[in-house]
């Protein structure tokens, strides 16, 4: 079979597929829309159903876009290594519409949604690190680039902090900083909801006996941390990343997470100060609900722009080889889905961890040990030193006797002479 047969047939599954997936778009939009109207317009409708509609039409704008970056990357799947996690971190755009457009509509089960939505934030910084880390593994001898530079200065504003060692070591320690934060993330979310059954968790409630205020700390330095680690990886890798452009990839995904967490503690001191004034309108919600709805609803307006940034910032164009072995497109969605990388990852910073904590409790105990021997050894050579001067101090003694006994010995023979000769 010719090249351009191939190539034909390629271009053919790949129209098709285009297709498919642009009528069962339409129509589920066709379906869709009639609902939303008819909700819109019933005469009890309530605020989060307003604000229900319009983010809907942001999300019905975003999806398109979203699709078409995703279907060309699985189009063109000639990197897997790098266009796996690509494929992740593009997840994100309808992962949080969808999450935050059902939990407008159904506001008593918004902590569910977002518990998905924040789970995956910190799963996509693991994605981008990988992203990073396998490009260049792919093109350098990275631990020997990183030891021949040399020890890189801490970013600012951690500048404080002391430098890291350069080499394996500095990649183990920024990956396990963004892997904290998948664990950190997934047990705050946890937690979270147990509160929230136990009646102790009310989002956007800043009060010392609120979970809430103190989940939220945990996660903001949890993810300064990740964002940290990322921030330092690429000053010490950006001369090595500059053929794909990683300064837009990092804006873009650093601001995702950290504008999202930080926009919900921004609403939520904003409703607590009382800048936005109570209103007819939500008389019927509750605060959490008021700063869930008005997080979510932003979300769902911004997810638009991001979606547009993404098509291009991580775009399938580096990607086009026709020469290259093309994979299954089912086989490039399985590999998106499979986690199990995550899994030997966090083994592997495990694994890590109770090593090094092994060689320090060796180090600690052979130290004691060394100290206990040297006190034994101080201790054995007083007491030798003090048996050697009393041994001394009895011969001394015995030697005086000896003499002494002698003197009196040769006295009363002296006396005994002088008393015969008289």
């Amino acid at each position: 079979m010719s090249m351009d047969c191939i190539k034909q047939r390629r271009s053919d599954w790949r129209f098709w597929l285009k297709v498919i997936l642009t009528i069962l778009y339409v129509l589920v939009i066709a379906a869709l829309i009639p609902i939303m109207i008819w909700r819109l317009v019933r005469r009890d409708v309530k605020a989060h159903i307003t604000a229900w509609f319009i983010a809907g039409i942001f999300v019905m704008l975003t999806l398109p876009i979203f699709l078409t970056g995703l279907v060309q990357h699985l189009t063109n799947y000639t990197r897997p290594d790098l266009q796996r996690h690509i494929i992740r971190i593009l997840w994100m755009v309808p992962v949080y519409s969808l999450d935050s457009w059902l939990a407008l509509l159904f506001p008593q089960y918004a902590i569910y949604f977002d518990t998905v939505r924040e789970w995956y934030e910190a799963y996509v910084l693991y994605n981008f690190l990988m992203y990073l880390l396998n490009y260049l593994r792919a093109e350098y001898d990275l631990e020997k680039e990183l030891v021949d530079q040399g020890r890189v200065k801490q970013p600012k504003p951690w500048c404080c902090i002391p430098v890291w060692p350069a080499g394996r070591v500095f990649i183990q320690r920024c990956k396990f900083g963004v892997l904290q934060y998948v664990v950190i993330r997934c047990l705050v979310t946890l937690t979270a909801l147990i509160t929230q059954w136990c009646g102790a968790y009310h989002k956007g409630r800043i009060k010392y006996d609120d979970a809430f205020v103190y989940l939220s700390i945990i996660t903001a330095i949890s993810q300064a941390t990740a964002i940290h680690s990322l921030l330092y990886f690429y000053k010490a890798t950006k001369h090595m990343l500059k053929p794909i452009k990683p300064l837009t990839k990092f804006v873009c995904v650093k601001a995702i997470v950290f504008f999202a967490i930080w926009q919900s503690i921004v609403i939520s001191l904003i409703l607590k100060i009382k800048v936005i004034k109570d209103s007819p309108v939500w008389k019927h919600y509750s605060i959490d609900n008021v700063q869930t709805g008005i997080q979510d609803m932003l979300i769902c307006i911004e997810m638009l722009v991001i979606a547009i940034v993404h098509y291009y910032v991580f775009s399938h164009k580096p990607y086009v080889n026709p020469e290259a072995a093309q994979v299954p497109c089912l086989t490039s969605c399985l590999k998106m889905l499979d986690v199990r990388d995550v899994g030997t990852d966090m083994r592997e910073q495990v694994y890590i961890i109770q090593t090094s904590a092994m060689s320090k409790l060796h180090k600690i105990t052979s130290a004691k040990s060394r100290s206990h021997d040297e006190e034994n050894s101080d201790k054995e050579t007083v007491q030798d030193e003090t048996q050697n001067n009393e041994n001394m101090s009895l011969l001394q003694s015995s030697i005086d006797k000896d003499q002494a006994v002698t003197t009196n010995t040769y006295a009363s023979f002296v006396n005994t002479e002088q008393s015969g000769q008289r």
